[in-house]
């Protein structure tokens, strides 16, 4: 399987990212070659492992980053924007602190680039992680009458 870092072949990160991949049986793409967000999202779920609940909190977090910044969501954000609020909603959510560079080769990030992405997230957010039992229901609804919409 090749192995690709950040669109480059060569260096040490190369090589990093070679013996993690082999460690974990992990394969390594960086998140510019996959193809839609949803082999994305599967991706970041099988590996991962993050709750319903972390997924729906990210999900708030994505929205609450948006309203706050006035950006709209592109296939040029999307990914990176996906990345750092599961990264974020794990961490406050399921208090799971694994390493960044776990995070970067489930993620195809850079792991140099995730603490600029979680500040530049955080900042946008005011620091502001904690989620209403009542916001956190309301977003639960909409997502079940969205999936219940589906099924007709």
């Amino acid at each position: 399987m090749k192995i690709i870092i950040y669109g480059t072949q060569y260096g040490a990160a190369k090589k990093y990212a070679e013996e993690l991949s082999r460690r974990t049986e992990i394969p390594y793409v960086s998140y510019e070659e996959i193809d839609d967000i949803n082999t994305y999202l599967e991706r970041l779920q099988n590996y991962l492992k993050l709750e319903e609940s972390t997924l729906l909190i990210g999900l708030i977090y994505i929205d609450r980053f948006c309203s706050n910044t006035g950006i709209s969501i592109t296939p040029f954000n999307v990914y990176k924007l996906i990345f750092t609020s599961l990264f974020e909603a794990a961490k406050y959510n399921e208090d799971k602190n694994s390493a960044a560079k776990f995070y970067s080769l489930v993620g195809g990030i850079s792991a140099k680039e995730i603490p600029t992405l979680e500040w530049n997230f955080l900042y946008y957010l005011g620091f502001e992680l904690y989620i209403s039992e009542e916001t956190y229901n309301l977003y639960k609804n909409r997502i079940s009458l969205i999936k219940v919409k589906k099924m007709f």
